[in-house]
């Protein structure tokens, strides 16, 4: 699956309630629409399957938790970048080792690279919404984290 895909979906009108909350049947054969909004792994063939018909189950699961598991793996190697950041401009502004102009510029760096991870932490998808999108903003934050620990680290 690439963003052409995505796009195309987007072009076929579907939306956040065709994956999220599929059309389902009662004991009686008539359709509705779900009324809980979950993950659509937890519906697959209710959701994905509807349209990627010629895909398994297990497939459909698989080609998800990939795209999933490389965000989720750099959101939280970049998260623990940006804890050390934090611990060092706190042990530094103990020892006031670092001028009020620095300790300015790298709360500033801090905000923004907190900023960019927080984005996409909170988006909770772990990528699969947007992989290209969710590496391009923490690949930002991670260029931020390796400028303030430069500006820190003199």
């Amino acid at each position: 699956m690439n963003i052409k895909l995505r796009e195309e979906g987007f072009e076929k009108g579907l939306g956040c309630l065709d994956c999220h909350m599929p059309v389902k049947k009662d004991e009686q054969g008539r359709e509705y629409r779900s009324h809980t909004w979950a993950s659509p792994l937890l519906q697959v063939e209710e959701s994905c399957l509807m349209c990627h018909d010629d895909w398994s189950r297990a497939e459909t699961i698989s080609r998800a938790e990939a795209i999933q598991k490389e965000v989720y793996e750099k959101q939280n190697r970049i998260g623990s970048e940006l804890a050390d950041f934090i611990m060092l401009l706190g042990e530094k502004l103990k020892k006031g080792a670092l001028s009020e102009d620095v300790i300015e510029q790298a709360r500033g760096i801090q905000r923004e690279a907190q900023f960019y991870w927080d984005f996409i932490w909170v988006e909770n998808s772990n990528g699969f919404h947007n992989w290209e999108e969710a590496h391009r903003v923490l690949d930002k934050a991670e260029k931020l984290i390796g400028q303030g620990l430069a500006l820190a680290r003199p």
